[in-house]
């Protein structure tokens, strides 16, 4: 069945603002029932694996990964332009964190001795990752451009949703490993409510920004294939 790409572009901002309604709700979840019974509700926590945010992420994270692997073989297939590796390396990229997300593979990365840590003696993932991210992107950087002249919008906004997801992912963690754990854990001898409250004030932000980053991603990769349809079909109405 042929979708109408039009149908589909004049519901995408629903799209958007669905997924952005339901991260919200998973921040607001977890936060109020943190900051209200000592703890979040087993179903809906953030720190604990196969919770029902943690899977939702995983498979936000999952489609993104697919959609840029897809969109890789798809060029390759069909299109005499050269191929855009940068979108089969963060589609697998995006694919193992969705991965992760379950598994906390990351957390593996501690027994690496030879890797730096922070103040708080945690984040040695963030030393391995980051290196690894940049020279991806900075292999890739023009495929990058490509996109952006063909698509600007879409590429505009997948970028965005990514370095948000980033800003969530490893900004916050690096704050909290630098400078927020060891003041947690000082606070909590003396008042364990107030330090539950900024836990969970912590882990709200970081994995509601996650999601929200993870939304405009997935929002933007929708406008490029819903573009792609419009342009591939008013090449066939052409040539009929």
């Amino acid at each position: 069945m042929n979708l109408n790409p039009k149908i589909l572009q004049d519901n995408s901002k629903l799209l958007l603002f669905s997924l952005i309604a339901i991260d919200l709700c998973f921040g607001l979840i977890y936060l109020i029932s943190s900051i209200i019974r000592g703890e979040a509700l087993p179903a809906f926590d953030f720190d604990k694996p196969r919770t029902i945010p943690i899977f939702y992420a995983a498979l936000q994270l999952f489609a993104i990964g697919f959609s840029l692997v897809m969109t890789w073989l798809w060029r390759r297939l069909h299109s005499k332009r050269p191929y855009r590796w940068i979108l089969l390396t963060v589609g697998a990229g995006f694919i193992y964190l969705s991965i992760d997300k379950i598994l906390k593979l990351h957390l593996m990365i501690h027994s690496f001795s030879w890797l730096p840590q922070f103040k708080s003696g945690g984040g040695a993932w963030v030393f391995f990752y980051v290196p690894l991210g940049l020279i991806i992107i900075l292999s890739g950087y023009r495929d990058l451009i490509a996109l952006w002249r063909f698509y600007p919008r879409a590429t505009l906004i997948t970028i965005l949703g990514v370095g948000i997801f980033l800003l969530g992912g490893i900004g916050v963690e690096v704050i909290n490993y630098q400078f927020l754990q060891s003041k947690i854990w000082k606070i909590q001898e003396q008042d364990t409510s107030l330090a539950i409250i900024i836990n969970a004030i912590k882990v709200t932000l970081e994995e509601t920004v996650e999601l929200l980053g993870q939304s405009a991603a997935i929002y933007g990769i929708s406008l490029f294939w819903i573009k792609k349809q419009l342009v591939r079909r008013a090449h066939n109405l052409r040539s009929q």
